[in-house]
């Protein structure tokens, strides 16, 4: 994967390591996190570009904490329209167990980012998320990015019929 990768096949890799059984895809994973930050920022963008979130974070999620922070801190993952289409992504995919351990690791401004593009979905795929977060047992990793919503999302999100409904 790391070897195609260098050549611009990125889309490639990723379909490759999503075949793979858990234990190599972890070990893929782990080598495509610890790439050159500029190589592996294009891990992103073209994720970004070509909409290969559902086979990126899946993997993102299988790294340590190290190499989670490692790619947490690429350029990328701090430009506000990436981090957009990825929040867009795990809303259609369901991804947020995937997704919020990468979240708890970007900078502060990458995370009012993913809690402000949250908190603008169109209710029903907020009470979507909030249906899933409940469902996945999310709520811990979630009510930090609740938290630094503006008041009005707060508002939105405590006031969707899946909110009121948790217990």
């Amino acid at each position: 994967m790391v070897a195609a990768a260098g050549n611009g096949l990125w889309p490639e890799a990723l379909a490759v390591a999503g075949l793979a059984g858990p234990e190599r895809r972890a070990r893929v994973a782990t080598l495509a996190a610890r790439q050159d930050p500029v190589r592996l920022d294009g891990l992103v963008r073209t994720a970004h570009e070509q909409g290969l979130w559902e086979s990126l974070l899946p993997l993102v999620a299988l790294l340590s904490g190290e190499d989670r922070r490692a790619v947490a801190a690429l350029p990328s993952l701090r430009d506000a329209e990436v981090l957009g289409t990825v929040v867009r992504a795990v809303v259609a995919t369901g991804l947020w167990a995937e997704f919020l351990p990468l979240v708890a690791e970007l900078p502060p401004e990458s995370r009012k980012v993913v809690a402000d593009t949250a908190g603008a979905l169109p209710d029903a795929e907020l009470d979507a998320m909030v249906l899933e977060v409940e469902k996945q047992d999310l709520w811990d990793a979630v009510l930090p990015l609740v938290e630094i919503m503006d008041e009005p999302a707060k508002e939105r999100v405590f006031a969707l019929p899946a909110f009121r409904g948790q217990g």
